[in-house]
């Protein structure tokens, strides 16, 4: 299941276009070495079994158990007439990966193996797998042939565990980038989580590991800060928390309706892709036939820890009657990028298609800003409050020697206008800053109220249209 790294650091649809299903090809004629396109990986496959290898130019590391196919490494595979390429539905998400037949596995997999524990070994295993598959270098302002020279020096042979921590720590704070980690068994350093979520999970660490999951510790967080708001702004008695992923409210005396969405995630006690999109479309399609009473909607977005893309695409068709062009993606390879996968937004029969106010922070990341990005041009939606945090990738994790584990933003994501927001967030229409603890403390919540006053006007269709930002774009992303 893809988690955003922020929510893993807290516990933590159909699919169509170049995404539609293929039929799949009899195992046997899976068998063999295939290479991935992107990715860093090499599969060995015989008799639908899978042995996996994380392949870069430094190491070849075989993952320490063999595999069923069937969906726990893709979906939907699809074999060239020749058999030498191999199309496939990664497991955990709408990516599309191809793969290329080897005759034998690399000379690097087989070779003599090094001290895990060797420092400069794994400083170099570091750095390759971000120089081969890190995404955003430039957007990033980052001089990868340089880190190396500044750091490279620093480890040696001798070089203790703690120590190279201490060099990796200093390396990921140039990216700033919440999806790239590393992580051990007892430690985790992530590059650009926002402070808010760096307290709460050290409030969970010190009072409620063990007895709760991160992830429900930090989906109540996330009500309690709004508790007080919701008291001064929605009506008296209105608000409803239906589970720890949806709250809903009114206001203006009943006519506006009012949604809370925490994530794209967690919605099903079996953690399968699968059965939490299909649960968390069930609950989303409940919410929206309750909301369709209303003459307007505030969807609550601001602290949105992401989760799955498949959801973010099954919401965003909650806000439209008609089937419109989805996000699209491509990830690093070589030194380019894969071509351009599309998806499409499937309209639902519960859509809420009235006037729509989306409340948006930089505390809305990864698959919960993606579904800013396919929604923020829709006629009826207008965005109320600040950028979004501007992680949109997914996560490349793979391990290094010693076995700690980093994670990578290897995809760029591609709004329907062609651009993206990486480094960047989703741009609100209307600018209200977000201050979580102040709102905490008081209750007094400018942009809620915003949101109302919009709504509640008889001229909120022309205030909407005065205030959208239509002409308000990413920059070009590098997908060909």
């Amino acid at each position: 299941m893809r988690l955003t790294v922020v929510l893993r650091l807290l516990l933590f649809v159909a699919l169509s276009g170049s995404l539609a299903a293929r039929a799949a090809s009899p195992a046997p004629k899976l068998d063999g070495i295939w290479s991935s396109v992107g990715y860093g990986t090499i599969l060995n496959i015989k008799n639908g079994l899978v042995d996996v290898y994380d392949v870069n130019n430094v190491t070849c590391l075989k993952r320490s158990e063999r595999t069923k196919l069937d969906e726990d490494i893709f979906r939907e595979p699809q074999l060239s007439e020749d058999g030498q390429r191999l199309t496939t539905l990664s497991a955990i998400g709408l990516t599309t990966i191809r793969y290329e037949r080897q005759q034998a596995l690399p000379k690097s997999c087989s070779a003599r193996s090094r001290d895990a524990n060797d420092a400069l070994y794994n400083f170099d295993a570091f750095w390759s797998w971000f120089d081969e598959q890190y995404a955003f270098f430039g957007r990033r302002g980052i001089d990868w042939q340089r880190v190396r020279a500044d750091y490279r020096p620093k480890v040696s042979s001798d070089t203790s565990q703690a120590q190279l921590r201490e060099v990796f720590t200093s390396i990921l704070r140039q990216f700033q980038d919440a999806h790239v980690s590393l992580s051990g068994s007892d430690f985790r350093v992530n590059s650009g989580t926002p402070p808010l979520f760096e307290r709460w999970f050290a409030d969970y660490q010190r009072t409620a590991a063990g007895k709760m999951s991160l992830d429900a510790f930090a989906k109540t967080l996330t009500k309690t800060s709004l508790r007080k708001s919701w008291e001064r702004n929605l009506d008296l008695a209105s608000v409803r928390e239906v589970s720890l992923n949806t709250v809903t409210g009114t206001a203006g005396n009943g006519r506006i309706g009012y949604l809370l969405v925490t994530a794209e995630s967690g919605y099903s006690q079996i953690r399968k892709l699968a059965e939490d999109q299909t649960a968390a479309l069930a609950e989303l399609d409940q919410d929206f036939r309750d909301l369709h009473r209303y003459q307007a909607l505030i969807i609550d977005m601001r602290i949105n820890f992401g989760g799955h893309d498949d959801i973010a695409l099954g919401l965003a068709g909650l806000l439209t009657n008609q089937d419109r062009p989805g996000l699209s993606k491509c990830s690093r390879s070589g030194a380019g990028f894969t071509p351009l996968q599309q998806t499409l937004i499937r309209a639902r029969e519960s859509a809420f298609t009235g006037p729509v106010v989306i409340l948006s922070s930089p505390y809305n990341v990864s698959a919960g800003e993606n579904f800013m990005m396919m929604v923020k041009d829709y006629p009826n939606v207008l965005i109320v409050g600040d950028r979004t945090s501007g992680v949109h990738s997914d996560t490349l994790d793979k391990t290094l020697p010693n076995g700690w584990e980093v994670s990578i933003s290897n995809e760029a994501f591609v709004a329907p206008d062609g651009t993206m927001y990486e480094t960047v967030g989703v741009p609100p229409d209307v600018l209200v800053p977000y201050y979580p603890d102040e709102v905490a403390r008081t209750g007094v919540d400018p942009g809620l109220e915003k949101a109302i006053h919009l709504l509640s006007s008889d001229r909120a269709p022309e205030l909407a249209a005065a205030a959208k930002r239509t002409g308000a774009r990413g920059v070009p992303s590098p997908c060909r």
